[in-house]
């Protein structure tokens, strides 16, 4: 599990292009659902904090106090044929502007005018509540 933490972090730290789970699965061999199940929907890891603490000194480098902010981006990961849980549920997706079944996570980066995006973390949305 730690090795799985270790390559995610890295390859969130080390991309330049959008991260999706289906490129790091391309360079590791490895499932994407293998990182998705593994990472994100064990609700006892703490990703985020530890994303952070190795994120933090390379973002003091690169922060600008001028251009910088903090850009909150939602993401669908499609999941139709998973059974509906409180982690794989209905939400709407806007790209085909309709009900999706699938996992939300929101995605934190930060960005500047210099083009310069680090990923800062994320949190899965869990629904609770029938609608």
């Amino acid at each position: 599990m730690q090795q799985l933490q270790d390559i995610y972090i890295n390859f969130t730290i080390s991309s330049f292009e959008k991260i999706e789970m289906t490129k790091l699965s391309k360079l590791t061999g490895k499932s994407h659902d293998t990182f998705t199940k593994s990472l994100l929907l064990n609700n006892s890891l703490d990703d985020d904090k530890r994303l952070w603490k190795s994120i933090k000194p390379f973002l003091r480098t690169y922060e600008n106090e001028d251009s910088g902010c903090i850009v909150i981006d939602d993401m669908l990961m499609h999941k139709p044929w998973t059974k509906v849980n409180n982690t794989v549920c209905w939400h709407y997706d806007h790209v085909s502007q309709r009900m999706q079944k699938g996992i939300l996570m929101l995605n934190f980066h930060y960005t500047d005018e210099s083009g310069v995006s680090i990923p800062l973390g994320y949190e899965i949305i869990t629904k609770t509540e029938d609608i």
